[in-house]
């Protein structure tokens, strides 16, 4: 890192020190591994975009958890307009309770549904387990 400005420096050095942190925050956020680390790394992009209006005065790491919030709302948006993503999105990686009703092809609903406490929810909307 010779050639790289001191505040790009302080930057990478925060970053790797508080990695292990804000990647359990984020997965405590998001129900995939894989998730969570895509998470991280658009987080890390983020901070660097905004690294110059960080207050070294303040604390490093609810800095970032905000960014990383931001980042989770965006996947979760996103995963909102996907129904291929919706049950992944609550944590069911892979629905089997699907229940189709209807008259002939043309006319089908497919539901995605999930037991809870309070009974068995519908969660998705459209055809895709």
């Amino acid at each position: 890192m010779s050639n790289t400005p001191p505040e790009v420096e302080n930057l990478v050095l925060l970053l790797t020190q508080h990695q292990d942190a804000l990647f359990r925050y984020i997965y405590s956020l998001v129900t995939r591994e894989a998730d969570a680390r895509d998470i991280l790394q658009e987080t890390s992009v983020a901070l660097f975009r905004k690294w110059d209006q960080y207050d070294t005065a303040r604390p490093f790491l609810p800095w970032a958890y905000r960014f990383a919030y931001f980042q989770v709302q965006k996947l979760r948006e996103k995963s909102a307009r996907s129904p291929l993503a919706c049950c992944l999105m609550y944590g069911y990686p892979k629905c089997q309770n699907v229940l189709t009703f209807g008259y002939g092809p043309s006319n089908q609903s497919t539901f995605c549904y999930h037991a809870t406490g309070r009974g068995i929810e519908p969660r998705c909307r459209s055809i895709h387990c």
